[in-house]
């Protein structure tokens, strides 16, 4: 199954963006504290408030963390696009064989063989199941 590799990646990727997210961070004081817009100019304080210092690690963290989610993302997509990228590759080649086979077998076949196949319409076999005389691969 193609999917699932996916799928797994992204259950991995996720384990480890939590990880990166996973540091104590400090508690505010009050509600009031987390209410109060954060200032990002240096003039309101003269060294900076400590939020905003908390809350640039946290920043760059969810920042590193979605970098990470992305590059494993793209990885397991380029991945995936070579294995369909293979067996396309494998499908045009047996569609190829089969057609040189299927020349071969009109251009040897009798006519009143050639009349029968006219005669009734192409329809594929179910899947799982042959058409009289040929073998399943």
């Amino acid at each position: 199954m193609v999917g699932w590799s996916v799928h797994r990646r992204l259950d991995r990727i996720l384990c480890v963006s939590s990880c990166l997210l996973a540091a104590p961070a400090p508690a505010p004081a009050s509600e009031a504290a987390m209410a109060r817009p954060v200032r990002t100019d240096a003039s309101a304080s003269p060294g900076g408030s400590s939020l905003d210092n908390k809350i640039e690690p946290i920043d760059n963290k969810i920042e590193q963390a979605m970098d990470l989610v992305k590059s494993h993302l793209l990885l397991a997509v380029r991945e995936e696009v070579d294995v369909l990228k293979a067996n396309i590759t494998k499908l045009v080649d047996k569609i190829s064989v089969l057609e040189r086979e299927n020349e071969v077998l009109k251009t040897n076949a009798s006519p009143e063989v050639l009349a029968k196949l006219a005669e009734r319409p192409a329809a594929p076999p179910a899947a799982g199941q042959s058409a009289p005389g040929h073998r399943v691969a």
